[in-house]
């Protein structure tokens, strides 16, 4: 059975993997054919590597779990639109031929690029929203990966959506359905794109899971081992959704062919030595699999440091415009703990358990301090997004500066000085990203470091502009938990790149295109 450590202590010691064979009997397999392993097929794993250390009837053998899967035809339908960042690619390629291990720095995060690509899935997102949520939440952490690895082998994407972190889910699903009408809007997707569709980006065969290796680092956190499989990607632009405009723009030699790139699990265990760790985690009583807890048990493994079995308590403000505030004192004083607890407990609840790992030190204060902020809210799906108009700061003599927005202008009062006014233009020019023509040969800034009039092959004239600005007028967006407020990272970064889309025209998106090629 698992060993999942003592109740009510910290977690067991790292127990390092036994170096089972794929074909090992006392393996978790996942073969095709849809049978069941009858009770006692196999010989028992010896206790004394797996001590028991909580009541059987908490934590019960486990039976071995077989799931039927099947191959998936390499003319698959292909994945939908995926917007992932100002980069209109696909998910990461993997290693040519499927078996030579990415670099070690990347080996770990595979699966995290997977799980992220699953809840990316554009396709996937509609039908979530058209036929409303499932709750694939399961009874222990074994079931949640067991049953993602059926789900995906199956073709059952809105079953294999559902195994996620709910939180994580509604995060993701908010920010794609914001990209999605804009890519609409600047054809590059079809008006008529079928939003129920659902188009899958891999397919996987036979995954196993090491059951007995299973590490429960944390009271609601357990990290499987995914041991053997194989993961496939495909690719086929021909069957994407895109407008006949962007295809021209982005293909003008013709579309490319289809592609699928095996990976090998196996192989990738057996250079690296250990199996892919896969986290899953605990939320209102159910497992769900995590994309954020596992990066962040990577992050944890890299720096050395093991999982803290204590959390930091989520303490938000009265309002959103307080949340900011102090979010942003806490960032002048580097005072981290603060930061992590003003963080949403629900999408973000990962910061809270991993954060008396980060917050290691005491706060430094700077000394300064923000005595007004003023803000202009916009309602955004989810949250509230703030954009700041005035604020005043005192310094630690007492004296104060004092900013303010208009429009595109800026507006800074220090003591003992007449006020400063800057407009965006201005900076954008000094910065050798404004629209006036190319900038002279000796000139410097941002320009002649390949971002000014001719750093993206002549469209910058016209469009670097509009990016600049977009992004000089960051958004925060806060979010309302419990009768508090948060400020949400993951939403204020996929506010900016909505607001990034929203300046542009479809004109200007295939001229990028066109300047990239």
């Amino acid at each position: 059975m698992t060993n999942y450590g003592p109740p009510g202590g910290p977690p067991p010691p790292h127990q390092p993997y036994q170096g089972q064979r794929p074909d090992d009997p006392t393996t978790s397999v996942l073969p095709a054919g849809g049978y069941r392993t009858p009770p006692g097929a196999f010989p028992p794993r010896p206790t004394q590597h797996y001590p028991q250390q909580y009541p059987q009837e908490q934590y019960a053998p486990q039976q071995y779990q077989t799931v039927p899967t099947q191959r998936q035809p390499v003319d698959a339908p292909p994945p939908a639109w995926q917007p992932q960042g100002p980069s209109w690619g696909g998910p990461p390629p993997p290693p040519p031929g499927g078996t030579t291990p990415a670099p070690r720095r990347k080996r770990g995060l595979v699966i995290t690029a997977i799980l992220t690509v699953l809840l990316l899935g554009a396709g996937t997102f509609f039908a979530f929203i058209y036929f409303g949520p499932r709750d694939g939440g399961t009874s222990t952490p074994g079931e949640a990966v067991t049953l993602l690895a059926s789900d995906l082998a199956e073709g059952r994407p809105l079953d294999a959506y559902s195994r996620f972190h709910p939180a994580e889910v509604r995060a993701a699903t908010d920010i794609t359905d914001a990209v999605t009408t804009e890519l609409k809007r600047l054809e590059v997707l079809r008006p008529d794109a079928d939003p129920t569709a659902s188009y899958s980006s891999l397919s996987v065969t036979d995954l196993r899971f090491d059951d007995a290796a299973a590490e429960k680092v944390r009271d609601n956190v357990v990290i499987n081992k995914l041991v053997a499989g194989k993961i496939t990607f495909a690719s086929d632009p021909a069957k994407l959704p895109f407008t006949d405009s962007f295809r021209e723009a982005a293909f003008p030699d013709g579309i490319p062919m289809s592609e699928t790139t095996p990976l090998d699990i196996t192989e990738i265990v057996r250079a690296q030595g250990e199996p892919i760790r896969v986290a899953t985690v605990q939320v209102n009583g159910k497992w769900y699999v995590s994309a954020l807890y596992t990066a962040a048990d990577y992050a944890l493994r890299a720096a050395g440091k093991p999982w803290p079995t204590t959390t930091i308590a989520a303490r938000g403000a009265a309002d959103p415009e307080s949340a900011l505030r102090e979010t942003v004192q806490a960032a002048l004083d580097l005072d981290v703990r603060r930061l992590i607890e003003l963080a949403p407990p629900e999408e973000l609840q990962v910061l809270h358990d991993v954060g008396d790992a980060i917050a290691t030190g005491p706060a430094q204060p700077s000394g300064l301090k923000i005595v007004e902020l003023e803000t202009t809210s916009t309602a955004v799906t989810g949250g509230t997004a703030l954009r700041p108009t005035s604020a005043v700061v005192e310094t630690p003599t007492g004296d104060r500066i004092a900013f303010q927005r208009d429009g595109d202008c800026f507006t800074i009062t220090v003591p003992d000085s007449p006020p400063r006014r800057t407009c965006q233009d201005e900076l954008l020019n000094s910065a050798g990203l404004g629209s006036p023509g190319p900038r002279s040969k000796g000139s410097t800034g941002l320009g002649s470091a390949g971002l000014g009039s001719t750093g993206l092959g002549g469209p910058s004239s016209t469009v670097t502009p509009k990016i600049a600005k977009a992004l000089l007028d960051l958004k925060v967006v806060t979010v309302e938990n419990g009768g508090t407020h948060f400020v949400s990272p993951l939403r204020t970064v996929g506010t900016l790149y909505v607001d990034v889309l929203k300046a542009l025209t479809p004109e200007d998106v295939r001229e990028l295109v066109k300047a990239s090629r």
